[in-house]
């Protein structure tokens, strides 16, 4: 757990840092954030923002800074989440992110509704649900969500 703990405060410190990295003439080597194995260039970063502007338009996106902030707190919990499902041998198989993916296009009426009223491209829909799915089996798992949180 110390090294999940560790991966928080680089969590913060690469939220606080995203505006400057941002700025940087070399975003292709630079991080964003980084958990555990796992590392997010300010240009993958970058790329999402487009993926959801080519989707949904850029009026879609009223603060691009903030979006990013949002997109990469998303990024850094599901590495986070999958870490810690994994030291704990939890998987998820793709019949179950198609349950919680079914289960959301049945709430919003339509896959559409669902896509847009999340900014979801078809990648990112599965990828919430994959976390989803960790996410509750870990809740199982660890006894609750307090203790979830304290994992993580």
């Amino acid at each position: 757990m110390p090294t999940l703990r560790r991966a928080c405060v680089l969590v913060v410190s690469a939220l606080i840092a995203l505006p400057a990295l941002a700025a940087c003439g070399d975003s292709e080597r630079s991080a964003a954030a980084s958990v555990g194995g796992s590392t997010i260039s300010v240009s993958e970063l970058q790329g999402q923002v487009r993926d959801v502007e080519d989707a949904f338009g850029a009026e879609a996106i009223p603060d691009g800074a903030e979006f990013q902030r949002q997109l990469l707190t998303g990024d850094v919990r599901g590495f986070l989440l999958v870490d810690l499902a994994e030291s704990e041998g939890l998987e998820v198989s793709g019949s179950e992110i198609d349950d919680v993916v079914d289960s959301g296009i049945e709430s919003a009426g339509t896959k559409e509704a669902l896509l847009e009223g999340g900014l979801y491209t078809e990648d990112t829909l599965r990828q919430a649900a994959h976390y989803q799915n960790l996410a509750d089996k870990l809740r199982a798992d660890l006894g609750g969500s307090d203790q979830l949180a304290t994992a993580v």
